[in-house]
């Protein structure tokens, strides 16, 4: 959304060199912004966190512990010394000074804490100025109180934290400390950014509109052009993006300016020159306005959106039993929304819902189709709509070693007879499960196969009605030796397979593209011990290729 950030005025003297003086004033004169804003949110994952400890129990902290997965608070004696205490550090550095903070939270993943307290344990969090690092001084400094919280369940949550507390800390860095607000026993601990598995340590900052600032010195300067004025732009707020502001003056026979200034990304000032016209007549005073206004895209919203559902949360009949959390789902072009899942040891399940998340009962039956695939587990991997508004739903028979399963359905949720054997595919040959779908403009499918135990990178491809594609069949590529998850279509026919720490590329017949990375292959490694493994990619208007990557280690 586009922010109008305040439209500044300014007035200079400029005195005639033929003697007579001109008063150009570019009095200040502020309007009031233009009140159509989308307050910019921002999520700052923890830059450094750890815990620091009093275990000698002399009132002083001796111990920062910055490499476990977990951060823990405790006390460690009840006569009031020998206290654990998280510390969390964010960087600020992206908001000028000044900047105002409307609404602050952290948001931190509970991993467990003392089980059988009636209310859990209750939280107190101190905010002060930070390094980066988190040292044995973070455990001592007095800081400001900022929040409170208590802690019942585990799973991410949040706590609020004083906004005044915050503002008074952007431009730099932050340190945020938990810790026990009562002298007991009890103890929490969260996850701490060295956990791979669970939300990192995040700070949630909602910050207010930008503003600009003008100055122009000197606020007198002669018309026979020996001099100039210099404009000062200031301005206030996320300050991490370029921002051009367009300037302009009231009257062009007397002042000369460029139109536009732009301030760089992470730069708070930015300067301009001003100069007056000499026209060669004496006309008296005259006052001349220069202008500076800017059009900011605002931040994301951030949050559930409350119109959606109840309170940004759409109730399903779907069931995970043993699908992970990433359930099939698409996004109809009308903005209908799919999502799947297995329905118990032989069927799996559809649902539709509008755009406002209520059930759409204008499919299948009361917004639901259920399909019986046979008694071995299917589990649906993927959906995607076609452009005639069929849909394709494929996965993976969890039983045994896994195998393939793709079904057809029409826009209504019935099942597509027309595909397949009765609207599912026979894919007995395909040597392993599916893991994503395209589908050509000639309406030819491509299966990206995933791994079962004997064939590795794997596409297979598929007629518009469901049966193997004769000109194209099945092509592993046992030199890549990695697990196929996700298939791109490009413009020229030609096709991108992804998965593990592999990107190929391929002529629309299923040859390897020799031209892209090395023989056709970008591997994408990062320092050991950590590994990749590729779960999406996704083509953007300009071609480029983003990844969703998994990355982890072996521990141990």
């Amino acid at each position: 959304m586009l922010q109008t950030v305040r439209r500044l005025c300014k007035t200079l003297f400029i005195t005639d060199s033929r003697g007579v003086r001109r008063n150009r004033r570019f009095a200040r004169a502020v309007e009031a912004a233009e009140v159509r804003l989308l307050l910019s949110s921002h999520a700052l994952t923890v830059v450094a966190d750890g815990t620091v400890a009093d275990r000698d129990l002399d009132g002083q902290s001796d111990v920062a512990l910055t490499s476990d997965t977990n951060i823990t608070n405790r006390w460690f004696n009840l006569s009031g010394i020998g206290q654990e205490r998280g510390v969390f550090e964010f960087d600020l550095s992206q908001f000028t000074p000044g900047s105002t903070v409307l609404s602050a939270k952290i948001g931190l993943y509970v991993t467990s804490f003392t089980s059988g307290v009636t209310n859990g344990p209750q939280l107190v969090f101190r905010v002060s100025a930070g390094d980066g690092a988190v040292t044995l001084s973070d455990g001592d400094v007095a800081g400001v109180a900022a929040g409170t919280g208590t802690v019942g369940t585990t799973g991410y949550k949040e706590f609020n934290l004083s906004a005044a507390a915050l503002q008074s800390l952007a431009g730099g860095m932050a340190s945020v400390r938990m810790q026990n607000s009562a002298l007991d026993g009890h103890w929490v601990s969260v996850a701490s950014s060295e956990d791979t598995l669970h939300t990192a340590p995040t700070l949630i900052l909602e910050i207010g509109p930008p503003t600009l600032n003008l100055s122009i010195t000197p606020d007198t300067i002669s018309e026979d052009g020996t001099q100039s004025a210099t404009g000062t732009l200031s301005r206030t707020g996320d300050i991490s993006q370029a921002l051009t502001v367009s300037l302009s003056t009231s009257d062009t026979s007397e002042t000369s300016l460029p139109s536009t200034v732009t301030f760089a990304a992470g730069a708070s000032s930015v300067e301009f020159s001003i100069t007056a016209v000499d026209d060669a007549l004496i006309d008296g005073s005259q006052a001349v306005t220069i202008s500076a206004s800017a059009q900011t895209l605002g931040g994301p919203a951030f949050g559930a959106d409350t119109t959606f559902g109840t309170n940004g949360i759409a109730t399903t009949r779907l069931a995970t039993n043993i699908q992970g959390p990433n359930a099939a789902m698409a996004v109809q072009a009308d903005g209908k929304i799919l999502a799947a899942s297995e329905a118990g040891s032989g069927s799996w399940r559809i649902t539709r819902h509008n755009a406002n998340g209520s059930s759409d009962t204008s499919f299948g039956t009361d917004g639901m189709t259920t399909t019986t695939l046979g008694s071995n587990f299917p589990v649906p991997y993927r959906i995607v709509v076609q452009a005639n508004g069929k849909i394709l739903v494929g996965g993976k028979y969890a039983g045994g070693i896994g195998s393939a399963v793709l079904t057809r359905y029409n826009a209504n949720g019935t099942i597509d007879t027309s595909f397949g054997n009765s609207g599912i595919a026979d894919l007995g040959n395909a040597g392993g499960w599916i893991e994503d779908i395209a589908v050509r403009p000639d309406g030819r499918i491509l299966l990206a196969i995933a791994f079962n135990g004997t064939s590795w990178f794997r596409v297979a491809g598929l007629t518009s009605s469901g049966q193997f594609d004769s000109n194209f069949g099945i092509k592993t590529y046992t030199s890549i030796n990695e697990l196929a998850r996700s298939i791109e279509l490009l413009d020229d026919g030609k096709f991108i397979l992804a998965g593990g720490n592999a990107v190929a590329r391929f002529t629309a017949t299923g040859a390897l593209d020799t031209t892209y990375g090395t023989n056709g292959v970008t591997r994408i490694e990062l320092p050991s011990p950590k590994i990749t493994d590729v779960f999406d990619a996704k083509l953007d208007a300009l071609g480029r290729l983003s990844l969703g990557i998994y990355v982890w280690q072996m521990v141990g």
